[in-house]
C-alpha cells in the first residue's frame, strides 16, 4: 500500500501495473479442495490520498471472518426445546419432546443443524458424527429425519426434507418427495443454497445447477450465486452477473456491465459495479432502484429500499422513504450502517450512533457495537455500559462485555457483565428477564425463555418452563 499527501501520478501507475486495478481478481478463499473460489477481492486506487487498497466485498469479508474466528457454540434453542453439543461430544436435548426432538441418539458428534420448529410441524434434528455419518432425530412424517447412509460434510434442513453435501461433494436430499428441491441435480458441489422448494449449486468446475420450483440457470462458469424465493443470481468469472427464475417485476434482467458484488432482495437486486457506483434492477414501485450516483464501498438492502457507504464513508440511501428511512443524515462519515425495516442505525466515524427513520433518538455517548431489533437497539458504549432506545425498557447499569437481544422480538433484552454475571430487561411475562446467579461465558435467548453456558461449561436455563425447556440436562458443553 502506498499513501502520501500529493498527487503521485507514478504511484497510481505503480498501482495499476502491479495490481491491474478493478481488472484482476485476487483470489481470498477456496474449498477445502482447493477447487472452488469461494471469495474474491480486487484492488482499488484513491487519486485524492494516492491509496492503493484491496477492496473487500461482503463476501470476503465474510470467509475472513470465518477464518479468523473459532466456531461458534454448539447450543441451539428453538420454541419450546433446544440440544447442546457436550465437550465429550455427545448430544444432550430437553423440552418439548412431542415428536422425539428431545430424544438425541447416543454416539459422538461434531455438529448438529436444526429444522422444522413451526405451528405446523414440531421440529426435527440432525447431526454429523464424528466418522461423517448423517442421524436425524425428532419429527418424520415425511422421512425428513431418516437420512440415507454415507459420509457428508454439510447438512442442510428445511421443514419437510432435508439434504446433505457428500464428502465427495455429491448432494443428497431425503425427506418429503413432493417437494421439488427434494431431488437435487448431479454433480460435485463446492456451495449450495436451498430455500422451502427450490435450491441452486456452484459445482467444483463453476457451472451452476438448480432443482425445483425455479428456472434452468444459464450456462457458464460463475464465481458467486445468490437464492431468493423465486430467483437467482450468479456473478461470472468475467463479472458479468445473469439472473433466472420469476422475472414479473424484472428482478431476473440485470443491467449490462461487471461487477464486484450483488445484493438481491424478493423483488429487486443490486450489484456494486467494478467502477464502485451502483446499479439495481426489478420492482421499482417505492423508488428502490432509482439508485444515486457516487462511488460506494458497500451496499445494505432491505425489503423496498437500500442504503449504501461511499467511498468518503457518507451514507445514502434511496428507496421507500415512508418513515424517513431513506432520508440519510448530511455531512456525516459512517463505520457501518444497519438495516431495518423501518429505520436506519449506523455507527459514525467519530463512534457515535446515528438512527433516521421509525426510530431516530438514539443515546449519546462513543459505542463499540450495535445491537438492533426490528422495534429498538442497544448499544455497547466504549465505557462498556448499554444504552437502549426505541421500544424497549431502559437496561441496568454497570459495565457489560457483550449485549443480547431477543430474536423472536419479544421486548427484551440480556447483557453479560464484566465480572461474567447476567443482568436482564423488558418483558418478564414469562420470568425470561430473572437470569440466575453466577458466572457466564455465553447466553442464547427464545421469545420466552433463555439459557446460559456457566464458567464450569454447565447450562442453567430460566423462564418459561411449560414443556420443560428450563430442566436442562447435566454435563460440560462445548
Amino acid at each position: 500500500m502506498w499513501s502520501s499527501g500529493e498527487v503521485d501520478e507514478a504511484a497510481a501507475q505503480r498501482c495499476s501495473r502491479h495490481h491491474n486495478v478493478m481488472e484482476t481478481p485476487v483470489d481470498v478463499a477456496k474449498s477445502a479442495d482447493g477447487r472452488a473460489v469461494l471469495a474474491q477481492v480486487r484492488w482499488g486506487y484513491r487519486a485524492d490520498v494516492n491509496l492503493c487498497y484491496l477492496i473487500l466485498n461482503d463476501m470476503a469479508l465474510e470467509a475472513l471472518r470465518a477464518a479468523a474466528q473459532p466456531p461458534p457454540r454448539l447450543i441451539i434453542l428453538r420454541e419450546d426445546y433446544g440440544c447442546g453439543l457436550r465437550v465429550d461430544k455427545t448430544i444432550a436435548c430437553w423440552g418439548d419432546n412431542r415428536a422425539g426432538q428431545a430424544s438425541a441418539p447416543p454416539g459422538r458428534f461434531v455438529r448438529f443443524y436444526a429444522g422444522g420448529d413451526s405451528s405446523a410441524v414440531p421440529g426435527y434434528w440432525c447431526g454429523l458424527r464424528t466418522n461423517a455419518a448423517a442421524v436425524c432425530w425428532g419429527d418424520n412424517r415425511a422421512g425428513q429425519a431418516s437420512p440415507p447412509p454415507g459420509r457428508f460434510s454439510q447438512l442442510y434442513l428445511r421443514d419437510d426434507f432435508a439434504c446433505g453435501l457428500r464428502a465427495d461433494q455429491a448432494l443428497l436430499c431425503w425427506g418429503d418427495s413432493r417437494d421439488e428441491a427434494w431431488q437435487p441435480a448431479q454433480g460435485r458441489f463446492a456451495r449450495v443454497s436451498i430455500a422451502d422448494s427450490r435450491g441452486c449449486g456452484l459445482r467444483a468446475d463453476q457451472t451452476v445447477a438448480c432443482w425445483g420450483d425455479i428456472a434452468s440457470p444459464p450456462p457458464g462458469r460463475f464465481s458467486q450465486i445468490y437464492l431468493r424465493d423465486d430467483f437467482a443470481c450468479g456473478l461470472s468469472i468475467d463479472q458479468t452477473v445473469a439472473c433466472w427464475g420469476d422475472n414479473r417485476a424484472g428482478q431476473a434482467s440485470p443491467p449490462p456491465g461487471r461487477f464486484s458484488q450483488i445484493y438481491l432482495r424478493d423483488d429487486f437486486a443490486c450489484g456494486l459495479s467494478i467502477d464502485q457506483t451502483v446499479a439495481c434492477w426489478g420492482d421499482n414501485r417505492a423508488g428502490q432502484t432509482d439508485t444515486p450516483a457516487g462511488e460506494f464501498n458497500s451496499v445494505v438492502l432491505a425489503e423496498d429500499y437500500g442504503c449504501g457507504l461511499t467511498t468518503g464513508r457518507a451514507a445514502v440511501c434511496w428507496g421507500d422513504n415512508t418513515a424517513g428511512q431513506a432520508s440519510a443524515p448530511q455531512n456525516q462519515q459512517f463505520l457501518r450502517i444497519f438495516l431495518k425495516e423501518d429505520f436506519v442505525c449506523g455507527l459514525r466515524a467519530i463512534e457515535v450512533i446515528a438512527c433516521w427513520g421509525d426510530i431516530a433518538a438514539t443515546p449519546g455517548g462513543q459505542f463499540s457495537r450495535i445491537y438492533l431489533a426490528d422495534f429498538y437497539g442497544c448499544g455497547l458504549r466504549k465505557t462498556q455500559d448499554i444504552a437502549c432506545w426505541g421500544d424497549i425498557a431502559s437496561p441496568p447499569g454497570g459495565q457489560f462485555t457483550r449485549v443480547y437481544l431477543d430474536p423472536w422480538e419479544q421486548m427484551y433484552g440480556c447483557g453479560l457483565r464484566v465480572d461474567k454475571t447476567i443482568a436482564c430487561w423488558g418483558d418478564n411475562s414469562h420470568g425470561q428477564a430473572s437470569p440466575p446467579a453466577g458466572q457466564f461465558t455465553d447466553l442464547f435467548l427464545t421469545a420466552s425463555y433463555g439459557c446460559g453456558l456457566r464458567v464450569d461449561k454447565t447450562i442453567a436455563c430460566w423462564g418459561d418452563n411449560s414443556h420443560g425447556q428450563t430442566n436442562t440436562p447435566d454435563g460440560q458443553f462445548a
